[in-house]
């Protein structure tokens, strides 16, 4: 069974760790088999505005996505088009991490445009195991 830290602190308040907690209750007989932390390799993804998608010029499969974050206006590649011009979507930023990738983040070349950064799904994000497209919030 899983149980959410913050349910859990709602019906039984603590100061301790779930860490902690984990282990004291492993020592009274419930066996705790593990703490997870699904937020743990997450770091650097906003939210942004999609504002503009076109066609990839070098690529049929690729778009061009101009996303806001309200510090101004990005240009990133991606391969999945389920969105459109005013979705708001996860972006990972150059320097972000996502628990798919073993390294941060930096902008690439893709068939001559560069990309900063990534759209993410909600595999990316781990927060489900579907890839059908970019998580639209």
């Amino acid at each position: 069974m899983r149980i959410v830290w913050s349910w859990l602190r709602e019906f039984c308040p603590t100061e301790h760790s779930a860490s902690e907690l984990a282990e004291r209750l492993t020592l009274q007989g419930v066996k705790v088999e593990e703490v997870m932390r699904p937020w743990g390799g997450l770091q650097g993804v906003v939210v942004a505005r999609v504002v503009k998608v076109e066609d990839h010029p070098n690529s049929q499969k690729l778009t061009v996505v101009t996303v806001d974050d309200g510090t101004g206006e990005h240009v990133v590649c991606a391969g999945i088009r389920n969105y459109e011009p005013g979705d708001l979507v996860p972006w990972a930023r150059p320097g972000a991490r996502v628990p798919v990738l073993p390294e941060p983040l930096a902008p690439r070349d893709m068939g001559g445009v560069v990309s900063n950064g990534m759209l993410c799904s909600p595999r990316e994000l781990a927060i489900a195991d579907a890839h059908t497209g970019i998580l639209v919030l």
